[in-house]
């Protein structure tokens, strides 16, 4: 007999014994008689599948009745006003559809009727059972999700956006040539011995090694990847947002193989340019724990930003070097690096220069402990060569406090050199404005700042914000000269490119 109440019965709770040995073990029902009783389901249960329910009596009425609950061998149902329903009543036809779909046609017969301000009706289907299973794959068809997830349409997936064909076919051509280079390069790891490879004492097969790799895979990963940043351009900020998650589906697994490119991703001390990730740039060209790894890594250090790393580094040096050498006061040359990092133009001065005419004094400024800890390791002996005429200083302190501290320095300067290559890149205008007027103000009658910030045409900032996360801000030099003059408006000022273009440095010089 159909059950006419509100849902399914909780299952009866059973004594737990141990799982038995083999089946012959089994135990069935316990109690004095257990009765098989299918499944009953709500019409909350199955609601998602539109049910109904089409009942026509024996005078031939058709009518819409509407579902209480239902298993494989019967129903409840609510039959509309002015239909009455006997017990023992057969019905001639009686169909079950779901979404349209018939899943019982046939005989029923009334097993109750029970009236409580509305009249359910329990029937039996006759000469058949309805396929309850069928009912439940339709409704997990109906309304599979797949953890949350945009499903199986085009436009649901957060990849896709419509147009930018371009970009679509270089990141396709992109992810071909990787594949292919990692499967080549792998075959060739495996043919040479492990010192070739992965070794760090320069030998003539592992010159040759890098030679090759910088000759056969270099340019075109640079080109590829510089075409991608050109094609990306097109793109509006929303479209950016899809763009970008269609180059990480395809290129990212692959790119971060690169040491250079999984550090800055990964951002182990917070944020992406640290001292590590500078080094590598600087001179760790043929770095990776597999041959792809150090092609891809190869090709990163030789992009245009990463070269532009080394250019503003070249340029700091060359006037620190230049300073030194025509110094003839009595008094030290001081000099202050602001966010100074693995500083390598102080590493190449102190190992390079051949003059220095006077006392020099550089004050490292660096909130970072570690990398004052490189630099002071690797300073050190070099450092030896011009004991009594240079003096290192290494300063840590934050850059909160650097920001915000017009004072920082009272105690170390006034400077003839000051220069902040990187840090500019991530601060606002107001801020940049201010730590300007203060660095400014820290500088000796006649000394320079050197402020560096990046061009927005910097070709590598599809890598940078698809598949870093390394997000700059960019300048024109006409927007770095406007705070300047907000910052020391009759300060004499002026710009100097790097060798790259991309990096240029304003120069703010105090009378």
């Amino acid at each position: 007999m159909t059950d006419l109440s509100a849902g399914p019965k909780p299952a009866s709770k059973t004594p737990k014994t141990a799982s038995p040995a083999n089946y012959e073990e089994l135990d069935g029902g316990q109690g004095r008689a257990v009765f098989y009783r299918p499944e009953r389901y709500n019409a909350d249960d199955l609601a998602m599948l539109a049910p109904a329910v089409a009942v026509t009596t024996e005078d031939g009425q058709t009518f819409e009745c509407r579902l209480h609950n239902l298993s494989q061998n019967g129903l409840a149902f609510e039959p509309p006003a002015g239909h009455a329903f006997v017990t023992g009543q057969s019905v001639p036809t009686l169909v079950v559809s779901f979404s349209g779909l018939e899943a019982y046609r046939g005989a029923a017969q009334i097993v109750e009727v029970r009236a409580n301000g509305t009249t359910t009706v329990g029937a039996t289907f006759v000469g058949s059972l309805l396929d309850i299973d069928d009912v439940l794959h339709l409704r997990t068809v109906r309304t599979w999700q797949s953890d949350g997830g945009p499903g199986v349409r085009l436009a649901g997936h957060p990849w896709h956006v419509e147009g930018h064909d371009g970009f679509k076919s270089l990141v396709a051509e992109m992810r071909l040539f990787l594949q292919d280079a990692q499967a080549e390069y792998g075959r060739m790891e495996a043919a040479l011995p492990w010192h070739v490879v992965q070794g760090d004492i320069d030998s003539p097969p592992r010159s040759a090694l890098q030679a090759r790799v910088s000759a056969e895979f270099v340019p075109d990963y640079l080109r590829i990847t510089e075409r991608l940043d050109l094609a990306v351009r097109q793109a509006g900020e929303a479209e950016w947002k899809r763009l970008k998650e269609f180059s990480v589906r395809n290129l990212h697994e692959l790119l971060m193989h690169a040491p250079l490119l999984y550090r800055t991703h990964l951002k182990p001390l917070g944020y992406p340019g640290d001292y590590v990730s500078m080094d590598y740039m600087y001179s760790r060209h043929f770095e990776g724990q597999t041959l792809f790894g150090k092609a891809v890594h190869m090709g990163s250090c030789q992009s245009m930003p990463a070269r532009a790393v080394r250019a503003r580094m070249a340029l700091i040096r060359e006037r620190i070097r230049e300073a030194a050498a025509g110094w003839r006061e009595a008094r030290p040359l001081r000099i202050c690096s602001i966010a100074a990092g693995p500083c390598q133009e102080v590493l190449e001065f102190l190992t390079d220069a051949q003059e220095v005419g006077g006392p020099v004094e550089i004050i490292l400024f660096e909130q970072d402990k570690m990398a004052l800890t490189f630099a002071h390791r690797r300073l050190g002996p070099a450092a030896e060569r011009w004991k009594g005429r240079v003096k290192l200083v290494l300063l840590q302190d934050s850059i909160k406090r650097l920001l915000f501290d017009p004072g920082i320095f009272r105690d170390l300067g006034p400077f003839d050199m000051i220069f902040a290559a990187g840090l500019f890149d991530y601060l606002k205008f107001p801020t940049a404005v201010g730590l300007t007027r203060n660095l400014h103000a820290n500088l000796a009658p006649g000394g320079a700042c050197y402020i560096g910030n990046m061009d927005g045409s910097n070709p590598g900032r599809w890598m940078f914000e698809h598949h870093l996360d390394w997000f700059l801000i960019y300048r024109t030099t006409a927007e770095m000269l406007e705070f300047g003059r907000t910052a020391v408006p009759d300060a004499p000022m002026e710009i100097v490119k790097d060798a790259t273009g991309i990096n240029p440095f304003l120069v703010v010089r105090k009378s």
